[in-house]
């Protein structure tokens, strides 16, 4: 599905939520140092971001960055090597 976005960790073979029910996530980058995803929504025409969650139980909380009219994002990257 579009609506979510996961994380898979290889050494005890399980997958974890870190967000979901968002409405359509089209593109999507990661901060690998301070642990945050971001990602676009076609539908509402924003950005967003949110923090990994530590442990399994919990959910990321999804933050409106507040960059409007975003239409047609194919792909995002995070510059990690200018911070």
């Amino acid at each position: 599905m579009r609506n979510e976005i996961r994380s898979y960790y290889p050494q005890h073979d399980e997958e974890r939520d870190i967000v979901l029910a968002q409405r359509r996530i089209d593109a999507m980058t990661v901060d690998p140092l301070n642990n945050v995803v971001y990602w676009s929504d076609d539908t509402l025409h924003k950005i967003y971001r949110s923090k990994v969650p530590m442990a399994a139980s919990q959910l990321g909380i999804p933050q409106d960055l507040g960059i409007r009219f975003v239409q047609n994002v194919i792909d995002m990257a995070y510059d990690w090597l200018g911070e």
